[in-house]
């Protein structure tokens, strides 16, 4: 059952989630996420639950089932969120957004992740929300196969693979990434040739390769391999996602 902390968040647990559809729509934030048809929205929505991660919450596209929030899980950012955003301010964003209405929430939780802590315990901000924690191994940038545990989710450098992962354990059988372009770092709540704030920092440009690429290219045929030996299958959406030579382009019936 789902333990109801009074005034705060409710707290629940993969095996208080019974999904009745067989497939997951994981969502990242790549620039071809406005390339998508009203008509393919309807049939995402129709097909599958919906994943979402970091600031897809800048989205107004569908109604978001899970959302990852991971970003803050770092003592070098505190209570200060990408961009010089703070948590707060994340979470009031988020939650005005109607798409996440009825979403359910997975958090980062450990060592490494005050802000997270005194957010949802200390302020409040996740009241009458559903919280689920889960936790990283220590060294994020190990490239190692999924976890059958949510405690000890491998990051490979990338909050895709916590996604992933977390996917696999709810007991999704097929997977598709949608908007996990990597052949460059745009976003789609920015202008078409705007460069993210955090990128500028780093000396890239919205052209550049995203930084997370490597990762994801050096990781991803393990997980496939890894998942496709349990009965799970990993598809891309954008055909001209870096990931079209190691997985599957995914095609909607429409």
């Amino acid at each position: 059952q789902m333990l109801k902390l009074d005034s705060y968040a409710n707290i629940f647990y993969l095996d208080d989630i019974k999904i009745n559809k067989d497939t997951v729509f994981i969502m990242g934030s790549g620039y071809s996420i406005n390339d998508i048809s009203d008509e393919e929205w309807r049939r995402i929505r129709d097909t599958g639950d919906i994943l979402a991660f970091n600031l897809f919450y800048k989205g107004k596209f569908i109604p978001i089932d899970y959302h990852i929030v991971r970003e803050m899980g770092r003592n070098r950012f505190s209570t200060v969120l990408l961009n010089g955003k703070t948590f707060k301010s994340y979470c009031d964003e988020m939650f005005r957004n109607p798409y996440y209405k009825e979403t359910k929430y997975f958090i980062l939780y450990d060592k490494k992740a005050p802000a997270t802590v005194l957010s949802v315990f200390f302020m409040k901000l996740f009241k009458n929300k559903y919280i689920c924690f889960y936790k990283n191994l220590k060294n994020r940038a190990l490239i190692l196969e999924p976890s059958e545990d949510i405690n000890t989710i491998p990051h490979c450098g990338a909050t895709l693979f916590d996604a992933i992962n977390i996917s696999y354990l709810l007991g999704y059988k097929n997977i598709v990434l949608v908007g996990v372009d990597l052949y460059d770092r745009r976003y789609f709540w920015l202008r078409k040739n705007e460069t993210r704030e955090g990128d500028l920092k780093r000396g890239a440009s919205c052209n550049d390769i995203h930084n997370t690429a490597n990762f994801v290219l050096e990781a991803m045929p393990i997980w496939k391999e890894y998942l496709q030996k349990r009965g799970v299958k990993l598809y891309v959406y954008n055909p001209r996602s870096l990931l079209n030579k190691i997985l599957p382009i995914y095609k909607l019936d429409l």
